[in-house]
């Protein structure tokens, strides 16, 4: 073979052996990969529904029974007065028992006539009925009762006063606690308890509390410390219902003016509502005059002179 058939013949060979090196390699098996496991979470989410459901179950079957308030009322002789109670959850609302449409009996001793009347409770957790006021004046004790019902797992009384007064009877309204406690009815002013006895002899004597405070205890606390009794009248503070101007006006105190009412607070916002409906105004503790729609808020330091202002010389 000649030397140019063998160069040749190299050259042919290393192109081929080129030809293989940069050849595509085979495209390998593909692996199959198992899918995630999701059942592990879901368990884990199924354990902790299960927790949650539980604890609620739980939280609503003992959650304590919603507190009963009374809605007292005033009213002249004859005349129709609403009377109520309005049931207040106690804790979170969330687990609180269900109330709407339970059925309250308001009924008045039979010494007194003997009235009974039923009411629904409604969504706002509130039962009234509309009563006929006796012709006696006086303070007349109604028995409002949680009948029994279906889904309601608890049952409870709460006393509801109605005050009869005639229009020319004088009236005074005492805010409370703080017009007869300074430490939030852990004590009483000194001469507030006699002072108030004094005045409730020729006046009716109408309490008035934010619906803030507990009506029972502040109840029990009036009659524990020998408060005149009287109708405890609840004003809402911030969260709507009825404020105190409004119940004022239901109250028609208006028409009451020529019989001279009174009213006793600490408050100056209290004090200028009193004042806008005609009831003359003490301001318990102020340090001096208010003058308020013209009418002038008497500022006093103390029960004794309380009792000298209103009762007169």
């Amino acid at each position: 073979m000649s030397r140019a058939a063998r160069k040749h013949e190299k050259r042919g060979a290393g192109a081929e052996r080129t030809q293989e090196a940069v050849a595509p390699a085979a495209p390998r098996e593909a692996t199959s990969r198992p899918p995630p496991r999701l059942w592990p979470l879901l368990v884990v989410f199924a354990v902790q529904a299960a927790f949650i459901g539980t604890i609620y179950v739980l939280a609503v079957r003992y959650a304590p029974p919603p507190a009963v308030a009374p809605l007292d009322a005033l009213a002249l002789p004859g005349a129709e007065a609403t009377i109520g109670i309005r049931l207040e959850a106690q804790g979170s609302p969330v687990v609180a028992p269900r109330v709407a449409g339970a059925r309250v009996e308001f009924s008045l001793a039979r010494a007194a006539g003997g009235e009974s009347r039923e009411a629904e409770v409604n969504q706002a957790g509130v039962a009234s009925a509309v009563v006929t006021a006796p012709a006696e004046p006086g303070v007349y004790r109604y028995r409002a009762r949680l009948m029994p019902s279906e889904g309601l797992s608890f049952a409870g009384e709460e006393e509801v006063l109605l005050e009869v007064a005639p229009a020319d009877r004088p009236l005074l309204f005492v805010v409370v606690p703080d017009s007869l406690s300074p430490d939030r009815q852990k004590t009483v002013l000194p001469g507030a308890t006699s002072a108030l006895r004094d005045l409730s002899r020729g006046r009716s004597t109408i309490y008035v509390r934010t619906n803030r405070l507990s009506a029972s205890r502040l109840r029990a606390w009036l009659e524990e410390n020998g408060f005149p009794a009287g109708p405890l009248l609840t004003v809402a503070t911030r969260d709507g219902g009825r404020t105190l101007r409004t119940e004022l006006a239901r109250l028609d105190v208006s028409r009451r003016t020529k019989s001279d009412p009174w009213a006793v607070t600490s408050s100056n916002a209290e004090a200028g509502d009193f004042a806008a409906a005609g009831v003359r105004v003490v301001l318990l503790g102020a340090p001096g005059g208010l003058e308020v729609d013209g009418r002038t808020v008497f500022a006093l330091s103390s029960w004794d002179e309380v009792r000298k202002k209103i009762a007169g010389p």
